[in-house]
């Protein structure tokens, strides 16, 4: 139910309440032309007595047909039963089995004001018909202070009766009013929940976009990490030890200055075209097997065996697995004292799995220690690429022992192989 029809609901209970008013008129009005051409002999004036329910009658059809709640309305048919109250003493016989001419009639007044103006206007209109009831007797020749107990029971119970209907159509009104304004706040609440649950979605979708805009630049930042490493850390370390030998030369050759030169100015261009077209990510799918072949060949002075499985993988999860290899046999060419490493993949279960292993000197693994000793190549080039993809990789070395890295990423079942691998 939608806030317009919850307000509308009020009003539709008062008009069906006025309608019930209105079929109660209609019913009293059969009643009272029924009970007076039934008790027609004790009518002492017919012609007053039937022009008086001609006229009710026509009132009662006007105000069925019209509906009307105005205060004239109500005004006027105050007046119409109170002048039917009077009218009871005029044209009716006296006497203790007399028919009383108004019969129930007076009563749709009540309920009419308490229905359309509330309880208090209602049980005013009671006291009013009380006090034509009062004066009916009086008009009668019944002294109220000489009525018999049945005369004072009878002119009792047509007081509470008029009292009554005026009250409890009141009563039934500020029911139906106080509905009306509990679901006028029932539906300014939920307008307000709503209004407050499209401002948390609107937040909740500026902090998405917030959060998506951060890891963003969180990616970048490790992509650009990643190149600095893996080329101008690795160059500028090359560089470092060429010029360190230089150092223990007695003379500098001309041909070693140009060499060095030439590679500064190559390192320069790559740093260039690396600003200017940025390294996006691979595409469609590529061949595990042909990737890190071409990584065991590209990275001098260290012999690979390589046990590949020959499987298309996407070409974003191939491209993570070569650069992350290529700096694990980086890492062992550098630091673990011997010339040999072994490379095997293989997927099974949707994960494809490389792992790199060596058997060197090794080293005691501890991240934060690398991190704080600028050792970036395990943590963003390896651990920061694969976990980027939503893989892990689990480092196991012991000085002494050698190293082993294990890289798994998910992979989609469709483009999983056999769970078996082939030397290449």
């Amino acid at each position: 139910m939608d806030n317009q029809s919850i307000g509308s609901e009020p009003e539709r209970a008062r008009r069906t309440f006025w309608g019930g008013v209105l079929v109660f008129r209609c019913a009293t009005f059969v009643w009272m032309f029924a009970a007076n051409l039934i008790a027609r002999d004790t009518l002492k004036r017919p012609a007053l007595a039937w022009t008086c329910i001609g006229v009710t009658g026509v009132w009662t059809a006007y105000l069925t047909r019209n509906r009307s709640r105005s205060a004239p309305m109500l005004w006027t048919d105050l007046a119409l039963s109170f002048g039917l109250l009077l009218a009871s003493g005029f044209v009716v016989k006296s006497g203790s089995d007399r028919l009383f001419f108004a019969t129930t009639y007076p009563a749709s007044t009540a309920l009419a004001w308490g229905a359309a103006r509330g309880r208090r206007q209602g049980l005013g209109a009671g006291v009013v018909l009380s006090a034509g009831l009062a004066l009916e007797r009086e008009i009668l020749g019944q002294s109220l202070a000489h009525l018999t107990t049945n005369q004072l029971i009878g002119l009792l119970n047509g007081m509470v009766y008029y009292l009554v209907a005026g009250g409890a159509a009141g009563v039934v009104r500020r029911t139906i009013d106080r509905s009306g304004e509990q679901m006028r706040a029932i539906a300014q609440q939920r307008e307000q929940a709503r209004a407050e649950a499209v401002r948390e979605e609107a937040r909740a979708r500026e902090e998405e976009a917030r959060a998506r805009e951060e890891a963003a630049a969180r990616a970048q930042f490790a992509s650009t990490t990643r190149m600095l490493h893996e080329t101008v850390m690795n160059e500028l370390l090359s560089l470092h030890k060429d010029l360190r030998g230089l150092e223990q030369q007695p003379t500098l050759s001309g041909s070693s200055l140009r060499g060095l030169t030439e590679r500064c100015a190559e390192l320069e261009q790559e740093l260039r075209e690396w600003v200017r077209h940025p390294p996006t990510k691979a595409d469609g799918v590529a061949d595990l097997r042909s990737a890190l072949g071409s990584v065991a060949t590209a990275v001098g002075g260290i012999e690979c065996e390589v046990d590949v499985l020959a499987v298309p993988l996407p070409a974003t999860i191939v491209q993570a697995f070569r650069e992350a290899t290529r700096e694990a046999l980086r890492n062992v060419a550098r630091h673990a004292g011997v010339a040999k490493a072994v490379i095997r993949a293989q997927v099974s279960d949707g994960v494809a799995e490389v792992s790199v292993r060596d058997d060197g000197r090794g080293f005691t693994f501890d991240r934060e220690r690398l991190q704080e000793e600028g050792h970036l190549g395990l943590i963003e080039s390896i651990k920061g690429r694969i976990e980027e993809l939503g893989g892990t990789v689990d480092i196991q070395s012991e000085p002494g022992r050698g190293t082993g890295i294990k890289m798994r990423i998910p992979v989609p079942r469709p483009l999983g192989g056999a769970s078996r691998g082939r030397r290449l």
